[in-house]
């Protein structure tokens, strides 16, 4: 919401470039009304009588509680695939035919970008040195992309609206019973019906400016750091 993933999943390629090569909110409290305990029907987990509110404040509870998922859509022209547990996340863009990935792994912070992503985002003299190679970050680098490799951050800001919710209609997504909350932008969050009320879809709008799938809540997340011989240190690079 805040359009929901628009603000936090979308960081442009470009602006990973200038992480790289070091040129490189805060948002409203959350409701802490308690909602009452719905009662699930014999086919639903019961959210869907709460109020648009209440319904929000369950689905982030069981989203923080979960420690884990994978988020994978498009945000506008950009593909996006996030694996984001307690302690590690890879988050890989793909936009216009240009590749990056960021990794948090062991405490550290790396981003590995193509050819084609170096070459236009900063040069072809950068991508000669930097194409294919993990390029390790300084903690102090990673601001933009802070909210993605954090996950209790990542869940807080995705479930953040803009403004006032409303609930909308009752529907299914890859088969799931859902209900969708409608954020005063157009966006629209699909909560699960069935078993813990997770997330499962976030549709921007307008459609154009994309959609993001939610699945593998609360599965083992193992993102492991690169090979040493892989890496490249730039605060070492002459």
């Amino acid at each position: 919401m805040r359009t929901l993933l628009r603000r936090s999943l979308v960081p442009s390629v470009a602006a990973a470039a200038l992480l790289l090569v070091g040129c490189s909110s805060s948002s409203p409290a959350a409701s802490t009304a308690t909602a009452p305990t719905p009662h699930p029907s014999p086919t639903t987990n019961g959210v869907e009588r709460l109020t648009a509110e209440q319904i929000l404040a369950r689905t982030r509870a069981a989203a923080l509680s979960a420690s884990s998922v994978r988020a994978t859509g498009t945000m506008g022209a950009t593909k996006v695939d996030l694996l984001v547990g307690p302690d590690s996340a890879r988050l890989t863009l793909s936009q216009h035919g240009e590749t990056a990935v960021v990794l948090h792994a062991g405490g550290a912070y790396y981003i590995k970008g193509d050819r084609a992503f170096w070459s236009k985002e900063v040069s072809p003299r950068a991508a000669a040195l930097l194409a294919g190679r993990y390029v390790k970050v300084p903690a102090s680098k990673v601001t933009d992309f802070a909210v993605f490799m954090s996950y209790p951050r990542f869940v807080r800001d995705t479930l953040t609206p803009s403004g006032h919710v409303t609930k909308g209609r009752q529907t299914t997504v890859a088969g799931a019973a859902a209900i969708t909350l409608r954020d005063v932008d157009g966006s629209l969050l699909y909560v699960s019906l069935v078993g813990a009320p997770y997330p499962l879809r976030v549709e921007n709008h307008p459609a154009s400016a994309g959609a993001v799938t939610f699945t593998g809540w609360g599965r083992p997340v193992n993102v492991q750091p690169p090979p040493a011989a892989q890496v490249l240190d730039l605060s070492k690079v002459a």
